[in-house]
């Protein structure tokens, strides 16, 4: 079994490495996380109302929700940085079905959508590699001013699609680093999940049910909830400092670490953290089990430019050995070659 600070250790000196080598660069930190959003929040607990207690002139309703729309959900592709004045910047995205997003509703939806939020309607609402690296696209086109001047390192968690080597190549091409938080420990580690979700989700469900208790059926259409929606996410998003997050949860340097997360690890204080990049060891604290980790391709900012430099020396060698040869070859041919008297 591996323990708990162990993997803390190895994200702790996959965070700082990453952070390295920047060539005058500032780091830019950010969170990118999958979170399920329910097309419908009724059916909770609470009073239930005998229709004798109602006030003269009210109706006894009962909620009007079938089992196929209680189910309907899309998936919320949420992003969150460290800098509050890069966050309005960053993509907010939702992924659903062709049969919960219709395109008369795409169309409504197309007017009232704010800048950076993005509603992508796929065969399912599930992530996959494809849609990781039209995910890393977008971030780099919202994010195109700050490319020269900083450096991007994002932070995902250990979903299979999130490490596929055509998604980790991919970022590399875009110039994006990426950190992943170790399994089974997104809630102590992972911004999103630590310190946002929650929120999130407590003032989306807040929402749903304002907007049907306003409804004379008691019902929420899809069109009314998603612009809702679209208004809820970048007010929480944009309307809170992440920072301090980022900081507790040991992304801005080990020093930062929260009392959580040191008395969860069972540390007193913070331990020294190497910078050098971890080894296919570790990382094994890191990854799920039976996972492939592609060391070379996750840390390829740090190992290819070595690889080209030993490739460029090696090509210069050749092809000076070569001259070399052919100079002889030519000396040869000059002094065998017969001579007027």
């Amino acid at each position: 079994m591996i323990l708990v600070s162990s993997k803390v250790t190895t994200w702790l000196q996959c965070a700082k490495a990453a952070s390295s080598s920047l060539l005058g660069k500032i780091p830019l930190v950010l969170n990118m996380d999958e979170s399920v959003m329910k097309f419908k929040y009724g059916k909770n607990r609470g009073l239930i109302i005998d229709r004798r207690s109602l006030p003269p002139g009210h109706k006894h309703r009962k909620e009007q929700i079938d089992s196929s729309e209680a189910k309907a959900a899309v998936t919320f592709i949420g992003f969150v940085t460290h800098d509050h004045t890069i966050q309005p910047k960053l993509p907010q995205i939702i992924v659903g079905n062709k049969h919960k997003l219709l395109l008369p509703l795409m169309a409504a939806l197309a007017i009232l959508k704010p800048e950076n939020f993005y509603i992508w309607r796929e065969e399912s609402s599930w992530c996959n590699k494809g849609i990781i690296c039209r995910i890393l696209t977008l971030l780099a086109k919202c994010l195109a001013a700050y490319m020269e001047t900083h450096q991007i390192i994002l932070v995902l968690d250990v979903a299979s699609c999130h490490y596929h080597s055509s998604v980790l190549g991919y970022a590399t091409r875009l110039g994006i680093r990426m950190v992943f938080v170790p399994a089974k420990l997104t809630f102590l580690l992972q911004p999103l999940d630590s310190h946002c979700f929650s929120r999130l989700k407590r003032k989306l469900k807040q929402k749903w049910l304002s907007l049907a208790v306003e409804s004379e059926t008691g019902t929420v259409s899809h069109e009314a909830w998603l612009s809702a929606v679209m208004v809820v996410v970048p007010s929480v998003l944009c309307g809170v400092k992440w920072k301090s997050a980022f900081q507790a949860n040991g992304l801005l340097g080990e020093n930062l670490l929260s009392a959580r997360v040191l008395r969860h690890v069972g540390w007193k204080s913070p331990p020294a953290i190497s910078g050098d990049i971890p080894s296919e060891h570790q990382l094994k604290s890191i990854f799920p089990k039976r996972a492939k980790i592609p060391r070379n391709s996750l840390f390829s900012w740090h190992f290819r430019p070595k690889a080209e430099a030993k490739a460029k020396a090696k090509a210069k060698a050749k092809a000076k050995a070569k001259a070399k040869a052919k100079a002889s070859a030519l000396a040869k041919a000059a002094a065998a070659a017969p001579t007027l008297d």
